[in-house]
């Protein structure tokens, strides 16, 4: 039976097609008529403004500023956008109480986009995935089966296709189901009953694992409608917005508040978005968008490939217990004081009692919050930012570095040049410390000029062994945690420790632009295009305008042109 409901549903998946919104077969909403906006934006259309720039051409705002890089405001261009693998597992809790594990999403294990790990162009899903993904959907869908059992208790009952139809899908696919999609999918219900005598548990599996298995689940449609006013405009549909908002700040789908306002058109202005957008930044769930964000930011979600990482002793718990205490530390700075400068400085960290004690903060008492020692404090100070930035077996100054430079200061180091050698110094002879092997290793001539940029900055760390826990000396040796940051907008500044470094960034413009700029890219899963920065230029006012606000950026993040509009057919 199991194998029959399978082959069934991936032959369903296998003739859906592509996610065009023109197909006329029954494959998709069809394409959207045109519409009419009031006030269209003002954006140039054309390939320059629209396309991503290329990895290697990010600005440096450490020698420009974003009204610098601002000629005309252009918007991102119509595409599809895969699911993660968090946002795969938190649709499928919320919308069917499915637990997946790990294992079970292995298929969107997905390669790393420059910053963030949601970039549209990272996340694919091959024919290996695919096949991988099927077998995962026919086991999950047996744990589906409780949240479908009070929709059609006769479930033995052709009659009972309709409803299973008309609940799963605006769940699964965050949009109605065009007739010949409902008669389809109500087919294949029927079908099944047919071939297993009856048996509704299968019919109801055969239904959940054809829609996993769908496009229409997978990837979040961008196609938008056409502005009639606007050749080659268009703007996102209610529910592609309703999507966007959900999987923006909930990571997860639209919740029934959020499909009804779709319905009903109430996502049409900026004004009904906003609406929506605040009901979901104060529910608890909006922590998640900022959690996955600083977590990109500083490499924190990236402990687990970080090389060495399964050679440490429980390993899993250890990622465990420092991914639990970055989010507690961004949720507890959300809740809270709510700033960018408390992200940045803020001394308290909420953490439990075991995590404190590994990272040498405090006894292993009950659940607190600890006050962080002087020399430390912030974002930076957490356990999982040192482990995800170490080598295998010692702190790297060099990694920890390049990700304050790279991704709080947007200012890019260059590539090493080929053939260099990059193993660090012996600690022998008159090289004690850590800081001072990778001195010895890295003050040479021919390493100098870059490395000058960086490990300074990474020196702060210091204060962190590798696997992210504190330390008053390395191996008997007094720690330097003092530092230099050259060539910043505001010149070349100098700092005591991680938290004099963490108070200075907290000031300085090319910091707060910096953020803004990768608060966009995270949004908008994709580098910005030239196109895009009088639109962050605009957030980044209005963010500084509002002391710093974190959820004043995440709400014009999304009440933005670049959000609601795309371009599409400029040839």
């Amino acid at each position: 039976m199991r194998r029959f409901t399978w082959a069934l549903s991936l032959g369903l998946f296998a003739c859906s097609g592509s996610i065009s919104p023109s197909d006329g077969d029954g494959n998709g909403p069809g394409k959207p008529p045109a519409i009419d906006v009031d006030d269209p934006p003002d954006v140039i259309l054309d390939d320059d403004a629209s396309q991503a720039i290329d990895p290697g051409e990010v600005a440096d705002l450490g020698g420009t500023t974003l009204d610098e890089l601002c000629d005309k405001a252009g918007v991102g261009r119509a595409r599809i956008w895969r699911l993660t693998a968090p946002q795969i597992r938190n649709t499928l809790k919320d919308a069917l109480d499915i637990e997946a594990s790990d294992s079970q999403l292995a298929a969107f294990n997905d390669s790393r986009g420059l910053v963030f790990d949601n970039e549209a162009d990272a996340l694919s899903l091959r024919k290996a995935d695919a096949a991988s993904w099927a077998l995962s959907a026919t086991a999950l869908s047996a744990t589906a089966l409780p949240a479908l059992a009070e929709v059609c208790p006769d479930a033995k009952s052709a009659a009972c296709a309709k409803p299973m139809v008309s609940f799963l899908a605006p769940r699964l696919f965050r949009r109605p189901l065009t007739s010949a999609e409902s008669e389809r999918y109500e087919a294949l219900y029927g079908k099944t009953l047919a071939a297993t005598d009856n048996d509704g548990d299968a019919a109801k599996s055969a239904l959940v694992v054809a829609m996993l298995q769908s496009p229409f689940f997978l990837y979040r449609s961008e196609l938008g409608q056409p502005v009639k006013s606007r050749p080659g405009l268009v703007r996102l549909t209610q529910d592609e917005l309703a999507s966007a908002l959900a999987y923006t700040f909930w990571q997860t789908a639209p919740d029934a508040q959020l499909r009804q306002a779709a319905a009903d058109g109430a996502l049409n202005d900026v004004r009904g978005l906003r609406v929506q957008a605040e009901r979901l930044v104060n529910d608890p769930r909006f922590l998640r968008f900022y959690t996955a964000m600083v977590a990109d930011l500083t490499k924190g979600s990236r402990m687990a490939s970080r090389e060495g990482s399964d050679e440490v002793k429980d390993a899993n718990q250890v990622i465990a217990l420092l991914q639990d205490e970055l989010a507690a530390y961004v949720g507890g700075v959300v809740r809270g004081e709510g700033t960018l400068k408390a992200l940045l400085t803020q001394t308290q960290v909420p953490t439990s009692a075991t995590a404190a004690a590994f990272r040498n903060l405090a006894a292993a008492t009950d659940m607190k919050t600890l006050v962080l020692p002087a020399k430390v404090a912030g974002v930076l100070s957490l356990g999982a930012v040192s482990f995800a930035n170490a080598g295998t077996s010692h702190p790297s100054p060099i990694k920890r570095g390049v990700m304050v430079r790279e991704h709080f200061l947007c200012s890019p180091i260059p590539p090493p040049p080929p053939n260099i050698k990059q193993e660090i110094a012996p600690r022998e002879g008159n090289i004690l410390t850590n800081r001072q092997a990778y001195e010895a290793t890295t003050n040479r001539a021919e390493c100098i000029g870059c490395h000058r940029l960086f490990n300074p900055l990474g020196y702060a760390f210091e204060a962190f062994d590798e696997l992210g826990r504190y330390r008053e000396n390395d191996g008997g040796e007094p720690l330097d945690l003092s530092g230099s940051v050259p060539e910043t907008r505001e010149g070349d500044l100098s700092f005591k420790n991680l938290a004099d470094l963490a108070t200075q960034m907290a000031t300085l413009d090319q910091v707060t632009e910096c953020f803004a700029l990768n608060g966009f890219r995270f949004v908008a899963g994709r580098l910005e295009s030239k196109g895009d920065y009088c639109h962050v230029r605009d957030i980044h006012q209005r963010f500084m305008a509002a002391n710093g606000d974190l959820k004043v950026l995440a709400l014009e993040l999304v009440t933005s042109d670049a959000f609601a509009y795309r371009v599409t057919d400029l040839n």
